[in-house]
């Protein structure tokens, strides 16, 4: 029986694979990671201490982690095969670049007796919850996933937690292993870039039918659209009429999720404004975050306010809204795009379900806001 080998194949498909003087078809699936090694004793490690092997697929014993890591300024999962061979003594680790001491700027994922992460931050200490499903003595999958400076970490099919991730900071991060008397092997490790499940930089008119029709808040005729503005680069909010939201057709019903959005209003007076609005599947129950003039704040049903914090003003500078919402509860935090500055975040709970989330119109005619880089993430 004959094998071969196919190397630096960049697409999937059927191939003629040739052994003297027999040909015959095979196919192949070609996958694309984020990070993916070999494990084959090719990959470079750095050792802090003790004696790491990798071949044969599986990395073993040691304090060590491969100097091959992964971008880390992106969301990303993680899924890997780990076993512990006792309840104590080994654990796996996240480690930040360039790291040379075992409990310095790492997550160490804790064996059965701890049962924690542990984040060593320039070399204090934070324990940071508990696993489900720990185990010791088999193989056990993981999937360790991390949206923001979030982690949620599911062991087999167990439920998963969720931790604190301190290390959004570094731009790339390392897998590896730490143990102190026992063995921790790893094995399948792959990282995949977590995809957004909505982006538009919103730089033409392609994607104008990605948008609904405008949900109106009052009573009054509106006529409000959407179109591009090659000045700006950007979409055209075109208020007319009175209040409303232009829903983003695919995040319809759709809950527990991070929008950020950038927006500048198309004028400097009170009456020109921008921003994201949430409203329910019937009726006109709304939530509206926006910017005007100097100012920010939540309209709660079109009448009372919260604020967020006072801005430049919104006509001269781009402002981006970023919105985490789950369930009732959303979370605002507002940033100057020239500055760098945070103008505020607010927590706020509203009383009711909303089912669509879009830009917000206003009353008027020509008061409308150009927006730009819309991105929503899972949470």
């Amino acid at each position: 029986m004959a094998s071969f080998s196919l190397t630096g194949l960049t697409s999937s498909g059927t191939y003629t694979c040739s052994y003297g003087n027999v040909s015959d078809t095979c196919t192949v699936t070609v996958s694309t990671h984020l990070f993916a090694p070999l494990l084959d004793g090719t990959d470079n490690i750095y050792t802090i201490s003790g004696t790491t092997t990798v071949t044969d697929g599986v990395m073993s014993g040691g304090s060590s982690y491969l100097t091959d890591g992964w971008d880390n300024t992106i969301d990303w999962q993680l899924t890997f095969e780990a076993y512990h061979n006792a309840r104590d003594g080994q654990a796996w680790g996240l480690y930040a670049p360039n790291q040379t001491q075992r409990d310095y700027n790492v997550g160490k994922f804790m064996p059965p007796s701890y049962n924690k992460l542990y984040s060593y931050v320039n070399g204090s200490s934070s324990q940071d919850g508990n696993f489900n499903g720990l185990t010791y003595g088999s193989w056990q999958s993981w999937t360790v996933t991390k949206i923001g400076n979030t982690l949620t970490v599911q062991i087999g099919d167990n439920a998963p937690t969720t931790h604190t991730y301190r290390y959004s900071e570094y731009p790339t991060i390392h897998i590896g292993t730490d143990t102190w008397g026992n063995t921790m092997k790893l094995r399948n490790i792959i990282v995949d870039p977590i995809q957004p499940l909505f982006y538009d930089d919103c730089s033409s008119s392609s994607r104008l039918s990605e948008y609904g029709a405008i949900r109106p808040i009052s009573s009054s005729t509106t006529t409000s659209y959407l179109e591009y503005n090659s000045t700006e680069n950007a979409y055209y909010v075109h208020a007319n009429g009175d209040w409303g939201i232009i829903p983003i057709t695919a995040l319809n019903g759709l809950d527990n999720y991070k929008i950020t959005a950038e927006f500048k209003t198309r004028g400097s007076g009170n009456t020109y404004q921008g921003g994201l609005g949430f409203i329910a599947q019937t009726g006109t129950n709304n939530l509206i975050f926006r910017k005007y003039g100097t100012t920010s704040n939540i309209i709660v049903n079109s009448s009372s306010e919260v604020n967020i914090g006072s801005i430049t003003n919104a006509s001269s500078r781009w402002h981006k809204f970023e919105i985490i919402k789950q369930g009732r509860n959303y979370t605002v935090t507002l940033t100057d795009m020239t500055s760098g500055n945070v103008v505020g975040t607010t927590s706020y709970t509203y009383s009711s379900d909303t089912y669509y989330v879009g830009f917000m119109t206003v009353a008027g005619t020509n008061y409308g806001s150009y927006v730009r880089n819309i991105k929503v993430e899972p949470i």
